[in-house]
């Protein structure tokens, strides 16, 4: 769904699936995620691997958000659980308690620089990383994908985010 359009900048609200997995990196949780999702598990922490329908962030040292960017067919919840046998890990269903936002545009940058305090720009936040910051005193995850930015936040502060956002691309 578009939500703006203005100032060579586009915001659109997306109807994405993540799934949020907590324990260690091991070789077993790694062939299980390039089983399930054919993807690799970030080692660094905060770095990005991506393909045309999924994203894997590693957002701290035992935490990695899987973002699903088109339709799957994969049966979250049936994969969640293969991944809950192992009782080191622990795999959850956010999507349905997240917004995402995809914003892009020649002056998406500029945009965000103004509602936070975080360092937009490709020398600061190179592409295929990730960051956990404040946008418009809300807490975000945002994700680097080179031509556009995917922020997510918890959906109880969605409808303040993407206000903040529009005023942002106003003024």
């Amino acid at each position: 769904m578009n939500l703006i359009s203005s100032n060579s900048v586009e915001i659109k609200e997306l109807n994405l699936h993540q799934i949020l997995i907590r324990g260690d990196h091991t070789p077993a949780l790694s062939q299980l995620v390039k089983s399930q999702f054919k993807i690799s598990l970030p080692k660094n922490n905060l770095e990005i691997e991506e393909d045309k329908n999924v994203i894997c962030s590693k957002s701290s040292f035992d935490q990695w958000n899987i973002i699903f960017l088109q339709d799957t067919k994969i049966k979250i919840d049936t994969v969640i659980d293969k991944i809950n046998e192992n009782e080191k890990l622990l795999a959850t269903n956010y999507s349905e308690g997240q917004i995402y936002l995809e914003v892009t545009g020649d002056n998406k940058i500029a945009v965000l620089n103004k509602i936070t305090h975080f360092d937009f720009r490709e020398q600061k936040f190179p592409s295929l990383t990730s960051a956990q910051t404040l946008i418009g005193r809300v807490d975000c995850s945002i994700y680097n994908l080179k031509n556009k930015m995917l922020i997510t936040c918890n959906k109880s502060f969605g409808d303040h985010l993407k206000n903040q956002l529009i005023d942002a691309i106003k003024f």
